[in-house]
This record gives C-alpha cells, structure tokens and sequence, in this order.
C-alpha cells in the first residue's frame, strides 16, 4: 500500500511545478553529461567533487547524499529521488544546479522534506481513547510527522494492541490528497481491532518429570518452575487474563530453560494447539512438552588459564584439584544441574576470594585477566549421548594485597565516618569476605540511601591494579549521600497501641558541633548537608500522642567518642517516656538512660555498659477482679540500675534483613543501693536467623525467619514479687499471634498474672509478592511479602520456673508492606490455648513484627 501510495503522489506531482522538478531532477545528469563533454570527443561522466543541500532540517546530510545516491569522488548518477521520497520523505524542488570546479562538478540540490497533518487520522479505533493510540504510537505532542515513519508508527501501534489482548488487530495506512502545491499531506492509519481475547488455560501435558503439585502458594512443578505468565480464570479473574503471543513465547522459553537447568538439555515445549471460540475472544492454549533424557554427570574436573587480550593460556593451579573439587556439589552420578554449578561457582569464589585471588567483576578493568573468572565449562559428551564430562575451567589471577583504601562520593562525611566501617586495611592480603562485609556495614549505616528515591546508588567498591606492582590494588568505595534528615507527621492504627499520630525528626549522619552561619541559614543548610552533618552521630526527637498510648523520646549516640575508628567505643544519652491505658489500669514510665558500647573491630560484636533510671506509676484501676499481682505492685516506684549487654550482629540489613543473624543478652541490675525502690534483675536474650531460598544475587526471594527469645525477672533482697509493670505478657500483634494484646494466661480474675520466667518462638515462611526494580541495578526492592507464622511461648508467673503445660501456639498468615512505611496484617488461630485466654484473630502492626 505504501508504494501504491506513493505512485499516486508523484502521480499527482507530475502536472505541478513540483512535478516538474522531480523530472528535471532525474533528467539533470545526462543534460550535465552532454553540457561538460568536449566538442570533438565522446561525453564524459563529471566526477561529483562536492554538494551544497538547501532545505535540510531534520536529517544529516550524510543520509540525505546516501539516500539520493550521490557519492563524491564518484562520477555524476541520475538521482534516486523516488528512494529518497520513501524513505525520508524528501523531494526535490528545484532543478538541480551544477557548478564546475577543479576535478568534476559541484552540485546544488534544494530539497523539501514532506509532512504531514500534525493531526494524524486514525479511523476504525473504538476500544481505546484516540490520546491512548497517540501515546502507543509515540506521537504525544509532536507537531510534525513524516511519511517514512508510518511503518513505524503502525509496528507499534500494532504491538501495543496485541499487549491489550488484541491478537488479530491489523493496521494500514495511506496518504491523503495533497492540497495544491503544498508539500503537506494527511497520514491516513485504518485500524482493524478485531476482538480482545482473553485466555481461559494453558494446559501442559508430556511434563512427567515436572508435574503440577500442590496449591496457592505452595504449588509446585514445571507451571510454578517457569513463573508462567499466560493464565486462565482464576478466583480474582473470571474472564480469563489477557492474552499476550510475546507473553506466551517468553513462557514456553521458561518452560524450555527450567528443564535445561535439571538436565534435560534435549527438552522441547511447543505449542501444540491454541483452540478459539465463534467469536474469537476467549482462547485455550495447549502446550506439548517432549522432556528427552535426563543427562547426568560422569566426571568432573578443573582447569586454569591465564587471559592476556582475550586469549586463554593455560596454566598450573595454584591450590590441588582435589581441594578444589572437594567443595564442588557437581559430582558423578548427579543430574546436571544448574543449581549445582552455581553453587560450585559460588564456592570457588569465595575460596579464592578468601586468599586473595579477587573477583574479576570488581576491577575497574574487568575483562582484562587481573581478577578471579570462573568461564563457562567444557561439556563432552559420552557416546551414548546421556552422561556429561564436566571440567570446570578458572581464571585465577593473582593474590592482591591493599596498598591503599579511598572513598569517592562522601561529599559531606569525613572519611573517618567510613573507615570505621571498613575491614580492609593496607598491606594486608585482601579478602573478598571482607569487601563484602565491609560494603554491607556502609549501607547499614543508612548514611547513604534515600527512602524516597529508590534509585538512589547503594554503596560500592572497586578495586585498581597498581601499574608498577602488580601484586597490589587501590580499593576505592563509592557512595553518594543521602538524606539524612527525616521529619515526619503520620498516623496510623494499631493492634496493640490503638490509634496512634506520630511527629518525628531523625537525623542520621549527625554532628553536634557542625554549627550553621546563623539561624535563619540553619534550616537550609541542615537539609542541604552543610550543617549538623557528617560526623556519625545520630540525634532523634519523636512525640506520639494516640488513644491507648501517649509516647515520647529523645535519643542521642556518639559513635565513636575517642576517634579511635577500630575498636571504637559510642557513648548513649536518652529519655522517654509513655503512658498506657491497659485495661486493668493505666501505667506512666518515665526514663534515662547513659550508656557506653565498646565495638570490638568494626562493630559487629558489642558490649553494652549503662545506667538507667526510670519512674513508674500505676493508676487509674478498674473496679474488676484485679490479679494480686497488680494489686500487690506499688503504684509509685523507681527503679534505678545497671544495664550490661552484648550484641553480635551478621544481618545482611538491620532494618529489612533477609540473610544473616544476630544475638543479643543482658541484664539489668536494679538495686536500692543506687538510690531505687526496687531491688530486681531482667535477664533477656534473643536470637534471630533469616535465610533465603536461592543464590544471593541481589534478587529477591522467598525466605525463612527463625527467633527465640527468653526472659527473668528474678527479685532479690527486700524485692518478693517483680512489680506488675516489668513482668512479660504475650499475645498481640508481634507474637502469639491470634492471641489479644497479653490475653495470654496464667489468669487471676479477667486479667493476667504477668510472667517473671519467659520463653518463645517464632518460624515465618516470607513470599515476596511485589518487588520493584532498583534503577542502575539487576537488583530489586520488596514491597509486599507474605508471611505464613507459626509463634510459641511459655509465660510462667515464677522466676526461673517453666511449667511447659502453659505452652500456648498459634498459627496464621498475613501481608507485610515493606516501603515506604512497613506495617503489617496479621490473621492467627490459636493452635493450644487454655479457657481463660482471649483471642483475636486479625491483629495490625505499624512494624513487620
């Protein structure tokens, strides 16, 4: 049609003057040839030695000259108008003038680039909005559209229909009628939509190997395997999901890859029928998987090379195979697996890494043999076709010392902010574990991230070669600063609190005496980094008002009080405080607290040594059945002490972890010989694992979370019963789900005892159920997440007593948000339970636990 087109344009061009410039356009070489020719010889082609063009706007001359024809220092050719029309939309007005110079013939061409309507006419669409087609086709507001572009503006528009289910949609287009002489034309684009079709199954069959198992989220087989996409009706989907062919194609290559991945290189998955209704909206997609042999491993091997500009010498290995396959999982006799020669990858890698053999990926001259590179294995096949001789094949590169470690980024914060953090010191042989780790402690520190950008770069490393010693590289960490100052003003629901408003200032990466100019500059440059800023030190202030709970706090911690960097110790100043109203009574605590942490290395292990001095008053009681636990407490007590605690932490993220651990005990010494009412010891210790189900790579997948956690509250000397305001409770919406806020037992009237001897559990199966790309990355942020729970507990009202006949367990599931605020929901049955407790089976929490 294009074409066609096109023949009825010149057509019509050929009566006008622009016509007539067109012939003349391609008459104009010959009429040169016979006008430059000696008199007494045969003519002589004129070689084209240069070309002025008039009237070029929108493409390069280059183009132009390519599309025309013409080729200097090459003799004069007639002119390739016609190609030039069709493919830029370009035409010739004028004769083309030529201009003897030395050598040949200079050319003069004025050319007119066609356009057409800026209001392109699209005729036939009734399933979308007229500004929806103008946004597939790329238009928005663009007021100049050529003819050599509606092939490709009809192959997206066709694309994004067939997106929308539109599979038998069909796009043409023409030019309209030219008016007068005018160069502008109409682009006509006739849209045939057909019917919107939805799919209503894909049904696999031959997947013997991989059938379908299970349901909802704990289904299993090729379908769950592959993530397909292409689905029929589903409980929230009655019609059927729209079908997509791109969709389908990207399914059936999953399908394909998660076979290959298993061992079944030989695998194939077709499509054996797609069955349409009358109509042509609904369709049943049939898929026929011919598995093929599952191809085993018969030995397994490795080999070094050395790279040098891309060539692959080989080379001794510097530790014995035997050690090396010692870590391999790759083994005879197993399938060939993909996940095993991942893990084997992995493993390799740290080995190495470990001894200083760095991954090449972290050289800034990645690629040119100066790191660690584990290539792609040789395959050889046996000649039975079934069984796979494996040989690993490595780079190993050399053992890399540190010569120095700079930071690049840190605008604001002083290098020694950074170097607290990182293990890696020069003249030492440098370890990947500890460039990880080291990487993994400057994000924790939350200086270098923006919760409202989610693109914002996390902090990064790479290592360069030294030149003139090659034994030693430059590490330099990268990170851009983040917002470091936080003031918020939300509110929300929950279980356990009520209703609940909170005003929040939070300053990270804090320095008390970076002062501002003047106080009317404060404001500015505290927000733009130039003031209170680049130290370390973090300084919170909240205030929380709300319906059960009226709350308070001021913080303040110095991380590093003697700039010793390693080994470091933080001193702690805080104050809260809070009143709630239980049931039973209401309950004012008010506190102090100074504290110093001594970080042994880079602060992964911690001891915690502080005072504490706080006030509490119990008031307000209930006219019901009090417990005597309650009523033997005296309503106005002080509790002075000493706290000593230590913390070991390996969390890959301390306020989202994933992967990783951490422990905690201590204790709190109260005592009247410090001036207190209270003579008691709190004894607490937890322990938290989380695990995920995959390679860490960045992605994200679905995990496990284990926790235990105990607790005394042990009374002493003068002290015979622990106050009524320091004894554990459970239920609510952080553990023993599916139990009321302390609805949790031994009983005395309709309330609890409260317990001086505590221990529980919880085991959490997390599903991601969204995640976003982090832009520049082949990472991705969780969003949403499911968690399916099982909590347990022991709440005994003695010290040091655990009765396990008052074991309680619940059971439930929930979603969590993780960003931009993590909350979550939560919906638990008890699974033992004795008369006297009090359920509830939704809880909310403005935290995921």
């Amino acid at each position: 049609m294009p074409i066609a087109c096109l023949r009825s344009l010149f057509g019509r061009l050929g009566s006008s003057a622009l016509g007539l410039a067109l012939v003349l356009a391609l008459a104009l070489p010959g009429m040169a040839r016979q006008a430059l020719a000696p008199q007494d010889g045969p003519p002589e082609t004129p070689l084209v030695v240069g070309v002025d063009i008039q009237g070029l706007s929108s493409y390069s001359e280059h183009s132009i000259l390519s599309a025309l024809g013409i080729t200097l220092q090459q003799p004069l050719r007639d002119l390739r108008v016609r190609e030039a029309f069709e493919t830029f939309g370009i035409v010739v007005t004028e004769p083309v003038r030529l201009e003897a110079a030395e050598g040949g013939v200079i050319m003069h061409i004025k050319i007119a680039e066609v356009a057409v309507d800026p209001e392109v006419q699209f005729l036939g669409v009734d399933a979308v909005s007229i500004d929806k087609v103008r946004e597939w086709a790329g238009l928005g507001n663009r007021t100049r559209v050529y003819i050599h572009e509606a092939d490709r503006i009809a192959s997206r528009l066709k694309q994004a229909y067939k997106k929308q289910g539109y599979l038998f949609v069909e796009i043409q287009w023409a030019v309209g009628e030219a008016q007068s002489d005018s160069i502008i034309r109409d682009l006509i684009f006739n849209v045939m939509e057909g019917p919107k079709v939805r799919c209503l199954g894909v049904d696999i069959r031959g997947n013997d190997q991989l059938p379908e198992t299970g349901a909802l989220f704990w289904k299993g087989g090729l379908r769950k395997l592959a993530k397909v996409q292409t689905r029929g009706k589903s409980l929230f989907n009655w019609f059927g999901k729209i079908f997509d062919e791109d969709t389908l194609e990207a399914d059936l290559q999953a399908m394909r890859q998660v076979y290959r991945d298993r061992g079944w290189l030989d695998a194939k998955v077709e499509i054996e029928d797609m069955i349409f209704n009358k109509k042509r909206n609904r369709v049943r997609v049939k898929v026929l998987v011919d598995e093929g042999p599952l191809y085993t491993v018969d030995t397994v091997g490795i080999e070094a090379f050395t790279e040098s500009q891309g060539n692959l010498t080989p080379s001794e290995l510097s530790f014995s195979d035997e050690e090396l396959l010692a870590l391999c999982n790759l083994r005879p006799g197993v399938p060939l697996e993909r996940a095993r020669f991942l893990r084997d990858r992995a493993e390799l890698g740290l080995y190495y890494g470990d001894r200083g053999y760095l991954d090449d990926e972290t050289f800034a001259t990645q690629g040119n043999g100066d790191g660690f590179q584990f290539l792609d294995p040789l395959l050889t096949f046996s000649e039975d076709g079934q069984s796979v001789a494996v040989t690993y094949r490595i780079v190993e590169g050399r053992p890399r010392y540190t010569r120095a470690v700079h930071f690049e980024g840190n605008t604001h914060t002083r290098d020694r902010v950074l170097r607290r953090e990182v293990s890696v010191l020069p003249g030492e042989l440098l370890s990947q574990r500890e460039l990880e780790k080291s990487r993994r402690r400057l994000i924790n520190t939350s200086y270098f991230d923006d919760p409202s950008d989610p693109s914002h770069p996390l902090p990064d490393y790479r290592l360069y070669p030294i030149e003139d010693n090659p034994d030693q590289v430059d590490v330099v960490f990268t990170v851009e600063e983040g917002r470091n100052v936080d003031l918020r003003f939300t509110g929300g629901i929950d279980s356990n609190s009520g209703l609940v408003g909170i005003v929040s200032l939070s300053m990270r990466n804090f320095e008390a005496m970076d002062l501002p100019t003047g106080f009317f500059a404060m404001f500015g440059e505290v927000f733009s980094k130039e003031a209170f800023h680049g130290n370390g030190e973090s300084f919170s202030l909240n205030i929380s008002p709300g319906s059960e709970v009226d709350q308070w706090s001021v913080d303040y911690t110095h991380p590093d009080v003697f700039g010793t960097q390693f080994d470091r110790t933080s001193i702690g100043l805080s104050a809260d405080g809070r009143g709630r109203r239980y049931r039973s009574h209401d309950e004012d605590r008010n506190r102090t607290r100074v504290y110093f942490s001594h970080l042994f290395d880079q602060g992964d292990l911690s001891l915690r040594l502080g005072g504490v001095y706080q006030n509490v008053k119990l008031r307000n009681f209930s006219s019901d059945d009090l417990p005597t636990t309650l009523l033997d407490s005296p309503t106005d007590s002080s509790f002075h002490g000493v706290n000593l605690e230590l913390r070991w932490s390996a969390l890959d993220n301390n306020s989202l972890p994933r992967r990783g651990q951490f422990f905690k005990v201590g204790s709190t010494f109260f005592g009247s010989f410090l001036g207190g009412d209270n003579d008691l010891i709190e004894t607490e210790i937890a322990y938290d694992y989380y695990a995920q189900f995959g390679p860490n790579d960045g992605s994200v997948l679905p995990g496990v979370h284990l926790g235990v956690f105990g607790g005394v509250a042990s009374p002493y000397g003068d002290t015979e019963i622990t106050n009524y305001s320091e004894r554990f409770f459970g239920g609510g919406s952080r553990h023993l789900r599916g139990f009321r806020f302390r609805g949790v037992g031994p009983f005395n009237g309709d309330y609890p005892l409260g317990a001086e001897t505590m221990v529980g559990g919880t085991v959490e199966y997390r599903y991601p159920l969204y995640t976003t790309p982090i832009a520049g990355t082949s990472d991705r942020n969780e969003v949403f997440r499911l968690i399916t729970f099982m909590d347990w507990g022991i709440y005994d009202p003695s010290s040091w007593s655990m009765d396990t006949d008052e074991l309680r367990a619940s059971a439930g599931f929930g979603i969590g948000m993780l960003q931009p605020i993590p909350m979550s929901i939560h919906l638990g049955w008890p699974l033992r339970e004795f008369t006297s407790d009090q359920n509830q089976i939704f809880s909310f929490s403005l935290s995921l636990r």
